[in-house]
């Protein structure tokens, strides 16, 4: 929606991880991805802007059906739409 609304450059602001356990040779991990927060309107130095974070979230599938977390990462980024150059 942003891109379509002209915001179509994107400069990655921050990355927060959190590790529950290495993972082990062999296992499947499977990965969800949820929208956590759009903050915006923002003027920035890049030029007027959305602030968009991303929550993925890795997990290891067991047989017996139950699922397990490893690792979490909020994932920033700044949309923007670019200032013109002089």
């Amino acid at each position: 929606f942003l891109t379509e609304q002209g915001y179509t450059a994107v400069l990655g602001t921050n990355c927060d991880q959190a590790y529950e356990r290495y993972v082990r040779v062999g296992e499947q991990l499977r990965v969800t991805s949820a929208l956590e927060s759009v903050v915006g309107p923002k003027q920035t130095a890049m030029g007027e802007g959305y602030f968009v974070t991303s929550r993925n979230t890795w997990y290891v599938d067991h047989a017996d059906g139950s699922n397990e977390k490893v690792a979490t990462m909020l994932f920033r980024v700044l949309k923007f739409i670019p200032r013109e150059r002089a």
